[in-house]
């Protein structure tokens, strides 16, 4: 029986096209991963909230190697840059407040600034500071329009956050060159306190053990009057300055 060459054709398409929506419908979906998104525009340096993100599954060929999985893992912390609405959240794009690799400003506590103090070897322990060191900071006073010579504690268990060597860069502890400058962790009210002491003396960094509160940090000041232990005198009342 003869049959027109077009059926024999039309024959094999529907035969090919048969056995590739079965293969198809056999072929296994690709899994699905959760993946953390933004759920509305989240600008720099903000934390994040729960209203702000939100969990999506997504095929795993869609899924940046980069992204976050868990909600809970993106909560608390900080935008490094602009992340918009519907996009995947990515670990290279949140820091903790804290982490030194995120830079300086995130080394900062909430309520605390970053300020830079002398800090060479005749100034700071020999050159023995270390950035998570405790420092007390003491003010040295020379007789002048201020008032006598007087030396006093300023602050106590002050964090430093960094070391800087003589041109402003990170100070390296493999470097032969003592650090010059130390950024010490302040209140603004600290802050101010120690730039009038840089201005009308000279600071002096002592460390501090973890645990100010075994240290006997006294705040009466030592001048003339008082150095040789004469507990009646106060520094500013020396009449020998």
């Amino acid at each position: 029986m003869w049959v027109p060459r077009r059926y024999l054709i039309l024959s094999a398409v529907v035969g090919i096209g048969v056995a590739l929506a079965c293969y198809l419908y056999l072929l296994p979906a690709e899994a699905e991963v959760p993946v953390v998104v933004a759920g509305s525009e989240i600008d720099p340096h903000v934390r994040i909230s729960q209203d702000m993100v939100q969990e999506e599954s997504v095929p795993a060929s869609a899924a940046h190697p980069l992204s976050v999985g868990e909600v809970s893992s993106v909560l608390g912390r900080y935008s490094t840059r602009e992340i918009m609405p519907g996009e995947q959240v990515l670990a290279p794009a949140l820091v903790d407040a804290g982490d030194r690799e995120g830079g300086l400003p995130w080394q900062v506590k909430e309520d605390h600034r970053a300020m830079a103090v002398p800090a060479s070897p005749r100034l700071a322990v020999g050159g023995a500071l270390r950035p998570g060191h405790l420092v007390d900071v003491v003010h040295y006073r020379d007789s002048s329009v201020y008032g006598p010579a007087v030396g006093r504690t300023l602050l106590s268990a002050v964090p430093v956050l960094q070391l800087r060597d003589g041109v402003g860069t990170g100070w390296d502890s493999e470097s032969r060159e003592a650090p010059a400058t130390a950024v010490l962790s302040v209140t603004p009210r600290q802050a101010e306190a120690l730039a009038y002491a840089m201005t009308t003396g000279e600071i002096f960094l002592t460390v501090s053990p973890y645990d100010p509160a075994s240290g006997d940090v006294s705040d009466l000041g030592v001048g003339g009057g008082n150095l040789f232990g004469s507990s009646d005198d106060c520094p500013e009342g020396d009449s020998h300055e």
